[in-house]
């Protein structure tokens, strides 16, 4: 059902013509416009084409029972029904059925309400070219009839309907078909009197074999029988009309129908693949939208990273112009300092690094000396001397520091002199035997020239003077 204020199309399909509206649904009210009728070869199918169309046909011999069938599958239900169907030998032709189901019964059962026409019947859309328009629905004109009724009252009705040929009386409950009754005008000899008859015996239908009463009666159509002959017989009939339609309820209930109701579908196949494509030409129409505006932005992104790219170019090109002015300094620098440079001094200033390199580390010094040192034991002074040098003249009243006087590598040597003096917090003889365990481990490492050891009255100096080298 077509919502939100779209425009598409209804259609009736008859002996005697054709009746189209284009019709509109908003807030659940539906509006017929421009309601077109013509006679058979009247009507231009150019105007639906290309068009959503809803339609309902006449048929000229339509069966309709309510039944409890299976209901594993479409195809199991559908096979069931028709084997009903021919068991009642009522069709010596093709024909064709559509269902609808009523409630359920068990988990492989239920009842169903069907329908069955001729498929001469059904070749009635043939009129209309199959690849020009989209067909929503196409049922027979007995199907949107009980739809319009369903939709003004959703408990057990009667709906009388008459045309330029046919009576059809249909027992309807919320657009359900129960039980149809067809009299051709053409076989009539007391049209009236068969239609009341009609009516009565689709009553006591209603009443045998549902135990429902008809709480309605509604006419529909144009011909001889009208409302007030009805009432006349006692029959309290009134117009299939909807409320706020203008009127269109009584012009052309079927019209209505078509939109209100899905029941008793029996569009063609070819009809059907051709509302599928028109379905998947959607999807791919909007597929290639969604594809549009990705392929957009990706051409936004791209045209913004190749902003970005030129920008970045055009720094590169700067930082390389720069580089290359750079090496350029550098080497007229290097061009000048190597005009500047005597040759013959090169070696001498490698074998400078060289020794400069076997020389031991001052760090290094430091570790292999306070790791020697044992418990109770401090050290207040270390002075490293190179070969040549004399110590500075001890103060007393300086605080205990390492210093390492700066002096020129003596290139003749690697030996560095190490003074160390410190402390011994322990009572004598443990004072001299911590002592002699410092100047153990020292001289595994480097070589002892002297040492010298004092004690006081609780604590014990000394001073050891060491050799260093790598």
């Amino acid at each position: 059902m077509k919502k939100g204020g779209k425009t598409e199309y209804t259609l009736s399909l008859t002996d005697s013509g054709y009746q189209a509206a284009r019709y509109t649904m908003e807030s659940g009210t539906i509006r017929l416009e421009e309601v077109r009728s013509s006679g058979a070869d009247g009507f231009p199918p150019s105007v639906l084409r290309r068009k959503h169309v809803r339609a309902c046909f006449s048929s000229k011999s339509a069966y309709a029972d309510v039944g409890e069938f299976s209901s594993v599958s479409k195809d199991a239900t559908l096979a069931h029904i028709r084997s009903t169907i021919d068991k009642t030998g009522l069709f010596n032709e093709d024909y064709c059925v559509s269902y609808a189901k009523i409630s359920d019964i068990d988990a492989v059962r239920a009842r169903f309400s069907y329908l069955a026409i001729l498929s001469s019947d059904v070749d009635r859309i043939s009129v209309l070219n199959q690849s020009d328009i989209l067909l929503d629905a196409y049922r027979p004109i007995e199907a949107s009839l009980a739809a319009a009724a369903g939709k003004i009252t959703a408990e057990t009705c009667i709906v009388m309907f008459e045309d330029g040929q046919f009576v059809r009386i249909i027992g309807t409950r919320a657009g359900i078909i129960y039980h149809l009754i067809t009299i051709q005008k053409s076989n009539s000899f007391d049209l009236f009197a068969e239609t009341l008859a009609g009516i009565s015996e689709m009553t006591s239908l209603l009443r045998v074999s549902y135990n429902e009463t008809p709480q309605a009666v509604f006419t529909a159509g144009q011909g001889q029988i009208s409302i007030r002959d009805l009432r006349k017989n006692d029959i309290e009939a009134v117009g299939l009309l909807f409320e706020n339609q203008s009127g269109n309820g009584c012009y052309a209930p079927e019209l209505l129908g078509n939109v209100l109701g899905s029941e008793y579908d029996f569009t063609p196949a070819p009809y059907r693949r051709t509302r599928t494509l028109a379905c998947y030409a959607g999807y791919s129409l909007l597929l290639s939208l969604a594809m549009i505006a990705c392929a957009l932005l990706l051409f936004l992104l791209g045209l913004r990273c190749s902003w970005e790219s030129r920008d970045l170019e055009k720094k590169t090109d700067a930082l390389l112009n720069a580089h290359i002015q750079d090496m350029a300094l550098m080497e007229q620098e290097c061009s000048a300092l190597l005009k500047g440079m005597d040759p013959d001094r090169i070696n001498e200033l490698i074998a400078l690094y060289q020794r400069f390199e076997s020389e031991p580390r001052l760090h290094a010094m430091l570790g292999v000396i306070t790791g020697a040192i044992p418990a109770h034991t401090s050290i207040e002074r270390v002075e490293v001397f190179r070969p040549g040098t004399q110590a500075e003249s001890d103060d007393p009243h300086e605080h205990p520091h390492l210093s390492k006087p700066a002096s020129t590598p003596s290139p003749e040597s690697a030996v560095f002199q190490v003074k160390i003096e410190g402390a011994i917090r322990a009572q004598y003889p443990l004072s001299k035997s911590l002592f002699s365990a410092f100047l153990a481990d020292l001289q595994e490492h480097y070589p002892v020239a002297g040492a010298t050891f004092r004690h006081t009255d609780r604590w014990a100096g000394y001073t050891v003077e060491c050799e260093a080298q790598k």
